[in-house]
């Protein structure tokens, strides 16, 4: 039987795994970023959040069977509504007005660089506010998550967790964290592998160039949540 790493945090409490959960229970559910698919396992543990990009069920369910073909998949919404509450229904939120124009990312590796914006914001960012989510904790209880992955995509996303709100790493950055320089595109592939976006925050590793990079949630919505945090500035 797999013994997990386990490591906590004042609200959450995460545990690595190389092998994937045997029952993974499923839901629908809105955000303030787009419609998200959530996974918990049959201890309900977070394994899955998957941004919907006006895909359906089906779709993403065969993404999933195909990533982890021994895991049962079973759709339950009232267990997954919890883990949607938790995450999104506070209401204390943390706001920051969306703008157009040319950015910068500040603390990016090698220093802050200058790149336009790859979105028309009154396209896209409709919306003149984001909400942030912020787990919260129920009676002392932490939320519980459960990140299945290799052992390199693991250190990767050890790493992600020590980047705080507000701040951005560069792929390259991350890479010589983990103490292998040269595996820069592997981060970048360790990073779209992230099975937890958000609260693994693989939206805050960004270009060494300052680019965005990749998201899975789409550089709009990477985009967004980078100004939400305050990671993102107007160029002078």
């Amino acid at each position: 039987m797999e013994v997990p790493l386990v490591l906590e945090s004042s609200k959450l409490k995460i545990s690595f795994r190389q092998q994937p959960p045997r029952l993974v229970r499923w839901g629908f559910h809105p955000s303030p970023v787009d419609p998200l698919m959530i996974g918990l396992t049959a201890e309900g543990e977070l394994c899955r959040i998957e941004f919907t990009r006006k895909r359906k069920a089906g779709a993403i369910l065969k993404a999933w069977k195909k990533a982890w073909p021994q895991t049962k998949f079973v759709e339950d919404k009232a267990a997954t509504a919890d883990i949607a509450r938790r995450l999104f229904g506070q209401k204390k939120r943390v706001t920051l007005p969306l703008r157009e124009g040319r950015m910068s990312v500040a603390n990016a590796g090698r220093g802050t660089k200058e790149t336009p914006s790859p979105v028309k914001t009154k396209d896209l960012l409709r919306k003149s506010k984001f909400s942030l989510p912020l787990p919260q904790g129920e009676r002392g209880n932490k939320l519980k998550l459960h990140l299945t992955g290799t052992k390199f995509q693991q250190a990767v996303w050890k790493e992600m967790l020590k980047i705080p709100a507000g701040k951005v790493r560069s792929y390259a950055d991350v890479a010589r964290r983990i103490k292998n320089p040269k595996a820069v595109r592997a981060v970048g592939t360790a990073c779209g592998a992230n099975p937890i976006p958000l609260l693994v925050p693989c939206h805050r590793i960004v270009g060494s160039n300052g680019g965005l990079g990749g998201f899975g949630g789409g550089l709009p919505l990477k985009e967004k949540l980078l100004r939400s945090e305050g990671a993102l500035h107007r160029a002078a």
